[in-house]
């Protein structure tokens, strides 16, 4: 058990890292160091570093409703500003939608249901022209409870408090792995960083830097698929009160804009980009717009895919360029529960990582119940489902996203170019 003068040292500035960092400074702890391979804070290639996130609290878990509704009780405070936007989330399809449905309908969450496009026509303006997917196809229910995170400005926001409690967070730090003994970790410079407490929060590129200690079959680097549209003022003007539209059936996602007059499209098509490493192993490894050129190209097919989605939800949108293409790494788990837990081999080393591509929404509180982890009074329900030595099965998928066809090896020959974002 560490003291609150303990050095503590937590690796990732992300949801996961940040949030720790913050909770850790709350419960008093003096000495706590958040580093990042980043030379820019946040990293702007992190998952977490994005225009937004969905904040929703529809899940098949009751227990993650439940964290869902804590946390966005605390983006609702002041200290969050006005980074979480309450647009509703309008959900679509699936056994998933209906366990969802239930479980928000137990926890009080306010929704609306509807019975045909009809219904649905109802929550738009006139002035929207709606899609087969909204007016012919929809099976499903408004979340009012529920909305997005500014992402990138969160994070941000989390670092200002870390340092005004005293925190350190500092960049151009990449970790290549952890100290013998696990009391810290070492450079890529060569230098040494000790610690009592190592927090490994690096995401998606958990498995590739600490390929050696197990995590092979526990945490995945995957790419998901997004894309924007840039809209005129008066366009953006139209849409600005649209909910989320989230489709279970083939996790697409779509975002009212964005105070910059920007669309966000998500299409949760995951992909790996495994490459042979030292030791004999294959280990998907992210590929950003930092790491190559076109390390945000999306393969085309998607992008085609999802021109069709937006047609079918808002014709008018279906017909605009889209402004940009991004793949998201996230680090998956196989049952897209998180990471956190001690490793069993390094007591002073612990794991806060495998977001799965829906733990940024707890952001608020993720730290919470790493801190709790770290002094072991963390539910043990909640211990067990997040443990390092949990045992996986192909029927524990806790979010929609993991339940769709899984991941395919990224095919470089099929990137998308500038012309394949023309409508």
């Amino acid at each position: 058990m560490v003291s609150k003068d303990s050095q503590i040292l937590v690796v990732g500035t992300g949801a996961f890292g940040i949030s720790t960092a913050l909770h850790l400074l709350r419960r008093g702890y003096t000495n706590v160091t958040v580093i990042d391979q980043a030379s820019t804070l946040p990293a702007p290639d992190a998952a977490s570093t994005d225009i937004n996130k969905v904040v929703r609290t529809s899940y098949s878990e009751i227990a993650y409703t439940k964290l869902a509704q804590a946390a966005i009780e605390e983006w609702k405070k002041e200290e969050w500003g006005d980074t979480y936007q309450e647009s509703g989330v309008l959900l679509r399809g699936g056994s998933y939608s209906n366990l969802a449905l239930a479980n928000d309908k137990s926890c009080g969450v306010h929704i609306q249901e509807f019975q045909n496009g009809e219904e649905l026509r109802s929550i738009y303006p006139p002035n929207i022209e709606l899609g087969p997917l909204l007016l012919h196809k929809f099976e499903g229910y408004l979340n009012k409870d529920s909305g997005w995170a500014k992402a990138r400005q969160a994070v941000e926001l989390a670092i200002e408090q870390v340092r005004r409690l005293g925190g350190r967070v500092e960049g151009n730090k990449q970790v290549v792995g952890i100290l013998p003994d696990g009391q810290g970790v070492k450079l890529s410079d060569g230098t040494e960083v000790k610690a009592e407490l190592v927090v490994i929060a690096t995401g998606s590129w958990t498995p590739s830097t600490f390929g050696s200690l197990g995590l092979s079959d526990r945490v995945s680097a995957t790419g998901q698929c997004i894309a924007t549209i840039q809209l005129a003022p008066e366009e953006a003007e139209i849409y600005k009160d649209v909910p989320i539209v989230l489709d279970y059936t083939n996790g697409f996602c779509m975002f009212p804009p964005n105070p910059e007059n920007i669309v966000k499209v998500g299409f949760y098509a995951g992909f790996t980009n495994l490459q042979d490493q030292v030791e004999g192993r294959s280990v998907s490894i992210p590929r950003t717009f930092l790491t190559h050129d076109n390390g945000g190209a999306i393969p085309k097919h998607i992008v085609q895919e999802m021109r069709g989605s937006i047609a079918d939800t808002y014709p008018e949108l279906g017909k605009k360029p889209f402004s940009g293409t991004r793949l998201c790494w996230y680090a998956d788990t196989p049952d897209s529960d998180w990471l956190i837990d001690f490793h069993p081999d390094y007591p002073s080393v612990l794991f806060a990582t495998g977001g799965s591509g829906h733990a940024y929404k707890f952001m608020p509180i993720l730290g919470r119940l790493v801190v709790d982890r770290i002094e072991n009074t963390l539910d043990p329900i909640l211990t067990q489902k997040f443990a390092f030595d949990r045992i996986f099965t192909s029927s524990d998928l806790s979010d929609f996203s993991r339940a769709l066809p899984a991941p395919t090896q990224l095919d470089l020959g099929e990137l998308c170019t500038p012309e394949d974002l023309l409508p």
